[in-house]
């Protein structure tokens, strides 16, 4: 995939599928906050919920999963649930540069940075 080219999303899957077994980083910009996590990628899924009571919980979301930390302003611990979900409902852009995914949703900007780079 030539540098900085937009992606279809189901191609999200297949590259984070190539990932699996490796060290994957996830950076999260919401709402003036930064979030890190950290995880040996085990598993990819994406999904879909019906009806929440809760407005932030997505509907649509790919699911990453496997052992990892989650790493804040304030402390650091281990993920919770060995998983770590990022919401699809409002995907504004996706880039891949054969190194980092960059993905903006309604609710943030995310960067999975693949195993070369962790």
């Amino acid at each position: 995939m030539a540098q900085s080219d937009q992606f279809p999303l189901q191609d999200l899957t297949s590259i984070l599928e190539n990932w699996k077994g490796e060290e994957v980083r996830i950076t999260r910009e919401e709402d003036g906050e930064r979030i890190q996590a950290v995880l040996h990628l085990q598993d990819v899924e994406t999904g879909e919920r019906g009806s929440t009571i809760d407005d932030y919980v997505a509907k649509r979301f790919i699911r990453l999963t496997g052992p990892g930390t989650i790493i804040t302003d304030e402390a650091g611990g281990p993920l919770p649930d060995e998983r770590y979900e990022i919401p699809l409902d409002t995907v504004i852009d996706k880039t891949y540069d054969g190194v980092q995914l960059y993905l903006t949703t309604g609710r943030g900007f995310y960067i999975l940075t693949g195993p070369a780079e962790c």
